[in-house]
């Protein structure tokens, strides 16, 4: 068995070089004389023009031209690499923006004998069956679209121009400083160049979308083409050529965005809990350090701590802890060497980690959040039983990528403003909507409230409709205007109204404090709760209240004082 595989893998091997081998000969041949299923053959030209004084004549351009006698003849060269006008000037030096074409191979052939891509020369009508061919040389023929292109000089076409911002603005005139949009400016140019004048005309009656109307007036033959963008549907192609697309357009679903949630408690997000754990540990832990080291100094002359008992003075000074923390200052009057030295530790505690705080801070309030959309993609919509708006004229090929969504469950319209309308009025869930459209009119401060999900949802070639007579020459000067393309892209790009100023500040809004403003009023009713359960307690005992014991001992010792002169007084008197 092995033996067999062994051998079948060699012949497979002899079969492959057989293959190559073949291709390198005709290569090779088609290299000379052209691919032997169709050979070059030399016409003899000069012998149809001997009464000419050039014996090949060329008068398809502004001025006649002789070629060489031996032109096209027998072999496969660049014959048009160093002839006028095109490709060289008339002292033979090639251009250096000549087209691809002129360094192509190409010869001519008999048209009756070659099995090959050829076309009959329109040079010289008058011989019989003569033909050139690219093909035959092994190079594509690329300038039957120039030719194509050169024979639209002269010519008029209709034209219609759709109301479709930035692609066309035909309501601007001729001198408008920015131009007259992005598609309008292209084929104008392309029509400058072509030498092709231009005619614009309305549409023929209609209902429903100006672009469908367009493709009909085309097919009908009403129009040359449109200036607009149009997707190549199915349906469309089935009746109208278009033009070579300039991109792919990839459809995406657009919603509503999801309503950003409120945090009450966001002032607390720069740490993690355990940290915070950890920073109140510290404050308890310092505060009954420095009592402990403060203890000794304790009594009526000292800051805070009059003789209270342990527990009442560890309290007191892990208030006075929390409030040097929170007020950026240290609330401590120690007096003795190691308490100020603890509390000096402190402070630089309570600086360092309130600047990473407020920094930190700073950087989630001012950090753009991710938006979300209030569903995730097509199949997400239509499970939860709501609709999906697009384009009438995209249906079917979406249906063609999603064949189990029905209409019952798509709502159709036919154009970018009513899809958006429907949006916002909840009558849809989601927009298919296409990249090209998003840019343009997700831009609008009325729809900064959608956002686009999902992957692409399917794709569709843009292009323009256009009559077989001017398919390949439009065609020819789309594919020769790339760099013209990317300036006009630039040029007409959308204004953002939904971005916001990079360098603009932002201000807080009373929703970033909620959490602290929620603390300081829990904070202040409990001291007025204290407050008012200490008055109700004196009044319940009948005695005055007196809102700093401190104060009321110091009252009583200068009332006892005072009565002790009165009595020193009144002895001396008697």
């Amino acid at each position: 068995q092995a033996d067999v595989l062994t051998g079948a893998a060699m012949c497979v091997k002899v079969i492959r070089c057989y293959i190559l081998a073949s291709s390198i000969w005709q290569v090779a041949l088609s290299s000379s004389t052209g691919y032997t299923g169709c050979p070059c053959i030399d016409p003899n030209i000069p012998q149809y023009f001997q009464n000419s004084t050039c014996k090949v004549p060329i008068t398809d351009h502004s001025r006649p031209l002789c070629y060489p006698d031996n032109y096209g003849a027998s072999s496969c060269q660049a014959w048009d690499k160093l002839l006028e006008p095109v490709c060289a000037y008339r002292d033979g030096t090639p251009k250096n923006a000549a087209p691809s074409w002129c360094s192509d191979q190409w010869c001519f052939v008999d048209a009756s004998t070659c099995s090959v891509a050829h076309m009959e020369s329109e040079y010289f009508p008058q011989i019989p069956g003569l033909a050139f061919s690219y093909a035959t040389c092994g190079y594509i023929n690329a300038f039957n679209s120039y030719a194509a292109a050169a024979d639209l000089q002269g010519t008029t076409i209709r034209v219609h121009a759709l109301d479709e911002p930035p692609m066309s603005y035909p309501s601007r005139s001729e001198d408008h400083p920015i131009g007259r949009g992005w598609v309008w400016d292209l084929y104008t140019q392309i029509f400058k160049s072509a030498a092709v004048e231009p005619r614009y005309q309305d549409l023929l009656p209609y209902s429903g979308s100006a672009w469908d109307a367009c493709v009909h007036d085309v097919a009908l033959g009403q129009l040359d083409t449109c200036m607009g963008t149009f997707w190549e549907t199915s349906e469309r192609r089935e009746i109208v050529d278009f033009v070579t697309p300039f991109t792919a357009d990839n459809f995406y679903l657009v919603v509503m965005q999801k309503p950003s949630e409120k945090d009450l408690w966001s002032i607390l997000v720069p740490f993690a809990p355990e940290l915070w754990v950890c920073i109140f540990a510290v404050i308890v832990c310092i505060a009954g350090i420095i009592y402990f080291l403060e203890k000794a100094a304790e009594g009526p002359d000292h800051p805070h701590f009059h003789g209270e008992n342990c527990i009442e003075g560890t309290v007191e000074s892990t208030y006075l802890a929390c409030v040097g923390f929170w007020s950026a200052g240290v609330a401590h009057e120690s007096v003795t060497p190691g308490g100020r030295m603890v509390t000096l530790a402190f402070g630089i505690f309570v600086i360092l980690t309130l600047a990473g705080y407020t920094a930190n801070l700073a950087n989630f309030i001012l950090a753009t959040k991710d938006l979300e959309g209030l569903y995730e993609d097509v199949d997400d919509v239509v499970s939860s039983g709501q609709k999906l708006c697009m384009w009438s004229s995209t249906y079917s090929t979406f249906v063609d990528h999603r064949p189990t969504i029905s209409l019952s469950s798509v709502l159709l319209v036919t154009s970018s403003e009513q899809a958006m309308d429907e949006l916002e009025a909840g009558n849809c869930a989601g927009v298919v909507s296409s990249e090209i459209e998003n840019e343009r009119i997700l831009k609008l401060k009325a729809n900064c409230n959608k956002i686009v999900v999902g992957s692409p949802v399917m794709t569709l070639m843009l292009s323009q409709p256009v009559t077989a007579q001017f398919s390949r020459g439009l065609s020819y000067g789309l594919v020769n205007s790339g760099s013209e393309k990317a300036a006009l892209a630039l040029k007409y790009q959308n204004q953002d109204e939904c971005a916001q100023p990079e360098a603009a500040p932002t201000k807080f809004d009373i929703d970033n404090f909620y959490g602290t403003l929620i603390i300081t009023i829990v904070a202040t009713c409990l001291g007025l709760t204290i407050r008012i359960v200490r008055c109700s307690y004196a009044r319940y005992h009948g005695k005055d209240f007196v809102a700093d014991p401190n104060a009321a001992s110091n009252d009583d010792a200068a009332q006892e004082e005072a009565r002790g002169v009165d009595e020193q007084q009144r002895q001396e008197t008697f």
